[in-house]
């Protein structure tokens, strides 16, 4: 299982912080784990960007887990281009693909 974030274990995704680290499922609701992981779209957070007051599940951290949201989209859509290149309308083909997917614009 590969991530399309640039994460490694022990480094937190979103602070650099080198610390105990939770492996943090990008899309909450409606996505399993497991085609997630096959997507990529996980990244490993220190336990305040994970679960803190401001941290992607916390009280305040709303805006952060949006744009986090956005950050994997982006990044998965431009990995699916640069797998499955298309003639013409990569962009449009990328996100119907993720709509399919996911269900969901981040963007």
């Amino acid at each position: 299982m590969e991530s399309i974030l640039t994460t490694t274990k022990g480094t937190c995704y979103l602070c650099q912080r080198t610390a105990h680290t939770h492996l943090h499922h990008i899309i909450h609701a409606g996505v399993s784990k497991k085609k997630q992981e096959k997507m990529g779209l996980f990244c490993y957070l220190c336990p305040e960007c994970h679960t803190g007051a401001h941290g992607v599940h916390g009280t305040w951290g709303a805006e952060r887990d949006q744009d986090l949201k956005a950050v994997a989209q982006k990044l998965w859509e431009i990995k699916y281009i640069n797998e499955y290149p298309y003639e013409n309308h990569a962009e449009e083909a990328a996100r119907e693909e993720w709509m399919k997917q996911i269900g969901r614009n981040y963007l």
